[in-house]
């Protein structure tokens, strides 16, 4: 088996981690390719709720339209299946979404280091409230309402069950190689930044 290096992407709603993530996997060769997977998140949430019976998806939605982040089983299962579908056959594995809680960052640092010569990359990017207001704001997706956003930072800057506790513990582990970027700025700018911190 190759060795593996995988780039988990974090930043507050709104910070440009689906962009930055789509970027560096054409950067390192395109999802074409035989080299490079993504796994997102919030896509595989998206797709198990359509899946599954009403009540679940009921239950899914009225916390991700409301800001909220979802019991940890339900990512921890998706993103774990995705994980074990395609870890060892990829050089590459970009995840966006994943660890936003603590016990879920704890849990995908753990099953990355259980591959081989496998190398775990953080990608924070670093950006402001009112930047993210205002980017949310023009994105203009249904959720992407005044109050909703700023309950989604307030849920994501909360010290001990936010995302913000999640970053600080990879920020502090010896386990991956964290990247702060800042990612304000033009994409393409943003971009470069993250490649040349990466060495890609």
């Amino acid at each position: 088996m190759c060795s593996m290096q995988s780039y988990l992407f974090f930043g507050p709603p709104g910070s440009g981690k689906g962009t930055q993530k789509g970027m560096l996997a054409d950067a390192l060769g395109g999802e074409e390719s035989d080299s490079v997977a993504v796994i997102e998140t919030g896509q595989l949430l998206r797709d198990f709720m359509e899946e599954k019976d009403t009540l679940i998806k009921k239950c899914l939605a009225d916390i991700m339209e409301s800001g909220g982040l979802v019991p940890s089983a339900f990512p921890i299962s998706t993103w774990i299946n995705a994980l074990t579908d395609k870890a060892g056959h990829y050089e590459h594995i970009i995840v966006d979404g994943a660890g936003r809680k603590l016990v879920e960052a704890k849990i995908i640092v753990e099953f990355l280091q259980f591959f081989p010569d496998s190398t775990i990359h953080v990608v924070y990017l670093d950006v402001h409230d009112d930047e993210v207001l205002e980017r949310l704001l023009k994105r203009g997706r249904v959720d992407d309402k005044e109050d909703v956003i700023k309950n989604r930072l307030k849920v994501y800057k909360d010290a001990e069950t936010g995302t913000v506790a999640s970053i600080n513990f990879l920020r502090g582990s010896n386990e991956v190689t964290f990247h702060p970027v800042d990612g304000v700025g033009a994409i393409e700018v943003v971009h470069r930044r993250v490649c040349d911190t990466l060495g890609v």
